[in-house]
C-alpha cells in the first residue's frame, strides 16, 4: 500500500487541499480602501493590521474537509483497483464542481464592490484546487499501471 506510487499522490492531493484553510484563495480592495481576502473559512476584513471574519462559509469547509479526508479512504481500497480508479475519477468531478463553486462565490463577493474577477484577484489558494487535481490524475496513472502490471503477471502463469 505505502510503496505504490499513487499512494504518495493521493497523500498530496489531500495535503494540497488541506492548505486551502492556510492560504486565501482570492483577494481585493473595497472603495474605502479595506483590504479583504477570501478562504475557504470565510470572507475576512483587514481592519488595523488584523484580520477579522466578516462572513462565514460553512458549508464550503465542511465539503473542503470531506474531500481533502476523501483520498485516504482511496488509499486503503487498493487491494481493489478498479473501484479505486472510479473513486479517483469520481473525486476529480467533484473537485471540479467544487472549484466552480468557489469560483462563483468569489465572483459574487467581488462584485458586491463593483469590482470584476480578474487574474490580480486570485491568491495561492485558486492555484490549490488545480493542483490537487494534477496529484489526482497521476495516481489515477499509477492505478492504471498497477492494473496493467497485473494483468501481465496473470499473463506469464
Amino acid at each position: 500500500m505505502i510503496q505504490r506510487i499513487q499512494t504518495l499522490w493521493l497523500i498530496l492531493a489531500s495535503l494540497t487541499l488541506f492548505l486551502l484553510f492556510l492560504f486565501p484563495y482570492s483577494h481585493f480592495s473595497d472603495q474605502m480602501g479595506i483590504a479583504h481576502a477570501l478562504k475557504i473559512t470565510g470572507l475576512y476584513k483587514n481592519i488595523g493590521g488584523e484580520a477579522i471574519l466578516s462572513t462565514s462559509f460553512i458549508l464550503q469547509t465542511i465539503v473542503l474537509v470531506i474531500l481533502a479526508i476523501f483520498p485516504f479512504f482511496i488509499i486503503f481500497n487498493y487491494k481493489n483497483r478498479k473501484k479505486q480508479s472510479l473513486l479517483v475519477s469520481i473525486l476529480i468531478a467533484v473537485i471540479i464542481l467544487f472549484g466552480a463553486w468557489i469560483y462563483v462565490s468569489t465572483q459574487k463577493a467581488i462584485e458586491a464592490v463593483n469590482q470584476q474577477v480578474g487574474i490580480g484577484n486570485l491568491d495561492i489558494g485558486a492555484l490549490l484546487i488545480p493542483l490537487s487535481i494534477v496529484f489526482l490524475f497521476l495516481a489515477l496513472k499509477g492505478i492504471k499501471y498497477d492494473e496493467k502490471l497485473i494483468k501481465s503477471a496473470e499473463r506469464l502463469r
